[in-house]
């Protein structure tokens, strides 16, 4: 119960999936990642949606 009050509680099921995701995102972005390195966070977190499945493709 007390773990409820914890920021990171409600989404530690989560974390496994996002990692995984994390880890072939930065396998496939690894050859272009010095091209993009400029680009600005909001494109980054799209992707990242895309990746997570959160919005259709």
């Amino acid at each position: 119960e007390p773990r409820r009050a914890e920021p990171g509680a409600a989404r530690a099921g989560d974390r496994p999936a996002a990692r995984v995701a994390q880890r072939q995102g930065a396998a496939s972005d690894a050859g272009h990642h010095a091209a993009e390195h400029h680009a600005g966070g909001a494109e980054r977190q799209q992707l990242r949606r895309v990746r997570r499945g959160t919005i259709p493709r």
